[in-house]
Parts: structure tokens; sequence; C-alpha cells
């Protein structure tokens, strides 16, 4: 557990304190971490596959009714794996694994549609 990040004396600070209790709870967890995981590439799979609906203004309405957060949500989980040292969850095989690919496709692909998000 990281105490200090930049100087500041993070023990002090009751929301980050929350999230590492909460957050190394759910990656002590296998069915939690497995479950966050496949939940986050479903959603980056989701969000691609509205892209490619041949009609820009169908993208337009669907975009406008998902809040910015559900892409701000994947890229937190991923920072928050990573910041536990389970990178395993998104390098590993099999039906546990979080392919990293996947999330920077999505990553790109709404960079290039800032008009949508």
């Amino acid at each position: 557990r990281h105490s200090k990040r930049e100087g500041l004396d993070l023990n002090a600070d009751p929301e980050w304190n929350a999230e590492c209790d909460c957050g190394s709870a759910q990656l002590l967890d296998p069915s939690m971490a497995v479950d966050m995981c496949r939940l986050s590439l479903i959603t980056a799979v989701w969000l691609m596959s509205l892209l490619d609906h041949p009609n820009p203004e169908a993208v337009r309405e669907a975009y406008a009714c998902i809040p910015e957060s559900v892409a701000k949500n994947l890229g937190m989980w991923v920072t928050h794996v990573l910041r536990w040292n389970r990178a395993d969850l998104l390098a590993g095989a099999g039906s546990t694994a979080l392919p990293v690919t996947v999330l920077v496709e999505c990553a790109t692909a709404l960079l290039l549609r800032r008009d949508l998000v």
C-alpha cells in the first residue's frame, strides 16, 4: 500500500484510504476481480460496436445517452488493477484476462471521436 504520493500524506486522506481499502478487497476476492475485468471488457466492446453503426445520427443519439463516467471508469479500473500490482488480470491467459488491446482500441476509437464523448 502506498502511503506517500507526490509528497502528500495520503494516510490522512479519507477518500484515498476508502479507495485503497475497497480496492484491495475487490482484488483479493478472485470472483470480484474477474467479474470487474469482464464488465470492463464487455463495456469497451459495446462502446466500440456503437461506433460501427452505419447511421452517424444514431451513433450521436446513442452516445448522448451514455454518461462520460462509463469511459472514465474503464480507465480507472485498469489504473486501479495496475496500482495494486495485479497486471496478471490484464495480461493473463484464458477467460480471466482482460485483453489490454481491447481497452487501447476503445480508448483510441473514443479519442478519435471527441465529438461524441
